[in-house]
């Protein structure tokens, strides 16, 4: 893992940015940006897994193309994979006692 001097280099946190975005992106389009119910709470857990079953309400009141949904689908699980490794690295580092690099 390369070292990390600043947030902006954790990989999990480049690729959250990158979900937000397309989240914002594909909520300002058409019915969905007009239904601030569902298009307001995808923002907001933009930056987190919670998102998908938002995301299928989407999907199913037609918001979202299944194609839509496929890329920020992917887009949130990849993110939440690197978190649970971001996680999982800075438990084993602390464990042993090892600094962060």
């Amino acid at each position: 893992m390369a070292r990390i001097e600043r947030f902006e280099d954790i990989e999990a946190w480049a690729k959250a940015r990158e979900l937000t975005r397309e989240s914002y992106r594909v909520t300002n389009e058409g019915l969905f940006a007009r239904d601030s119910g569902l298009r307001d709470p995808i923002r907001r857990v933009s930056v987190s897994i919670e998102v998908q079953p938002q995301r299928y309400v989407a999907m199913d009141t037609g918001y979202l193309l299944e194609q839509q949904f496929e890329k920020v689908y992917a887009l949130a699980q990849s993110t939440g994979n690197l978190i649970g490794g971001f996680i999982a690295y800075l438990t084993t580092s602390a464990a042993k006692g090892g600094k962060f690099t």
